[in-house]
C-alpha cells in the first residue's frame, strides 16, 4: 500500500533452459537455469495535507460582513511528493447567510437558504507542491433572525480526497 516513507522493492531474473524442448506455457515453469535476481527499490512518496480555518471577526454584530480563511499546507520533506485534485468541503451552519460571489478559486456553494447553511465544495487541480500553501476565503453575514442569539456558529473544513498523481 502507498505509505509515505514504505520502500518497495522488485525484482526480476532471467531464467532458461540448457536442453531444448518445448516452449513453456506458464510462468510456473523452473528454468533449468537463473540468473542473480537483479532488484530495484524505491520510497513511496505521498502528500501530507493540513487544512485551518479561520474567521476575521470571532464576534460580529448581525449585518455585518466577515470572511472566513481557510488554509490548506503541504508539508515539506523526504516523503512528501505533491497533491492533486484535493477536495474541500465546508460545512456552512444555519444563520450564516455566505456571499457566494465571494467564494474564491472556483469554490461552489450549494444547500443554501435564506436563512443561511449550506456547503462549499472546491476541487483543487494541484499541484500542491511540498511545502505549499492554498488559501481559500469567502465572506458571510449573519441572517436577520428573531432566534438568532450569541450561541456560537461553529462550521468545519475538511480535505474530503486528493491523489498523489495527475489524472488525465
Amino acid at each position: 500500500s502507498n505509505i509515505a516513507g514504505k520502500a518497495l522493492t522488485n525484482s526480476a531474473i532471467v531464467g532458461w533452459n540448457t536442453v531444448n524442448g518445448p516452449d513453456p506455457t506458464s510462468a510456473g515453469v523452473t528454468p533449468g537455469k537463473s540468473s542473480t535476481p537483479a532488484t530495484a527499490t524505491t520510497v513511496v512518496i505521498e502528500p501530507a495535507l493540513t487544512i485551518t480555518k479561520a474567521v476575521s471577526d470571532t464576534t460580529p454584530e448581525p449585518g455585518q460582513t466577515f470572511t472566513y480563511t481557510v488554509t490548506i499546507r503541504n508539508a515539506s520533506g523526504v516523503n512528501v511528493g505533491p497533491a492533486y485534485n484535493v477536495a474541500v468541503r465546508d460545512v456552512v451552519p444555519d444563520k450564516v447567510v455566505v456571499d457566494s460571489a465571494t467564494v474564491s478559486n472556483g469554490g461552489s456553494l450549494t444547500g443554501a437558504s435564506g436563512t443561511g447553511g449550506g456547503q462549499i465544495a472546491w476541487t483543487l487541480a494541484g499541484p500542491i507542491a511540498p511545502g505549499g500553501v492554498v488559501t481559500l476565503t469567502y465572506s458571510a453575514k449573519f441572517a436577520a433572525s428573531s432566534t438568532l442569539n450569541s450561541d456560537p456558529r461553529t462550521n468545519t473544513a475538511s480535505i474530503t480526497s486528493y491523489t498523489s498523481l495527475p489524472t488525465g
